[in-house]
C-alpha cells in the first residue's frame, strides 16, 4: 500500500514556532519603548528650543510675553490640530505643536511683578516615566531679562 504523505506541519512545530516568536516579542519589547521614550524626549527638547526662542522673539516685539490674553495655555497629547490653543500658538509665536507625540504642554505667564514678569513653559510626558532624567516632565523659566532656568 503506498501512502501519500500530505503537506503542512505538524502542531508540535507549530507550537515550536509560535514559543520562538513569543521569546523575540518579550525580548524586544522593552528596548521599543525605551527607544520611544528616548524619542518623545528629544522631541520635548527640540519644542522647548524652538518655543524659548520664540518667546524671547516676541517679548523684544510686543514686550509681553505669550499668552497675553490669559495667564495659562494648555496644549494636551490628545487635542485636535486645529484647536484653538494650538492656532494661537502657531499664529503668535510661529511655532507648530503636533498633537499626538505622547507630550502637554502648558504656557504660563506670571505677572505677578509687573516689572519683572515670567514666562514658565513646562512639557509633560504621557508615555513612560522619568523620560528626562529623574522626572516625566521638564519646566523651563524665561524671565525679562531673558535668561533662561531649567528644572526637571
Amino acid at each position: 500500500m503506498n501512502r501519500k504523505r500530505q503537506g503542512g506541519y505538524t502542531l508540535i512545530e507549530i507550537f515550536v514556532v509560535i514559543g520562538i516568536m513569543g521569546i523575540l516579542a518579550a525580548t524586544a519589547l522593552p528596548f521599543y519603548r525605551t527607544w520611544q521614550a528616548r524619542g518623545v524626549a528629544t522631541e520635548a527638547r527640540i519644542m522647548v528650543k524652538q518655543i524659548m526662542d520664540a518667546e524671547i522673539g516676541y517679548n523684544l516685539d510686543h514686550s509681553t510675553f505669550f499668552p497675553v490674553d490669559s495667564d495659562t495655555i494648555e496644549v494636551w497629547n490628545d487635542d485636535l490640530p486645529n484647536s484653538d490653543n494650538i492656532i494661537k500658538i502657531s499664529r503668535y509665536l510661529n511655532v507648530d505643536i503636533i498633537p499626538g507625540h505622547h507630550l502637554d504642554y502648558f504656557f504660563t505667564v506670571d505677572r505677578s511683578d509687573p516689572l519683572a514678569p515670567t514666562f514658565q513653559l513646562e512639557i509633560d510626558a504621557t508615555i513612560g516615566s522619568n523620560i528626562f532624567g529623574d522626572s516625566d516632565n521638564i519646566i523651563y523659566i524665561l524671565d525679562n531679562k531673558g535668561i533662561i532656568s531649567a528644572f526637571y
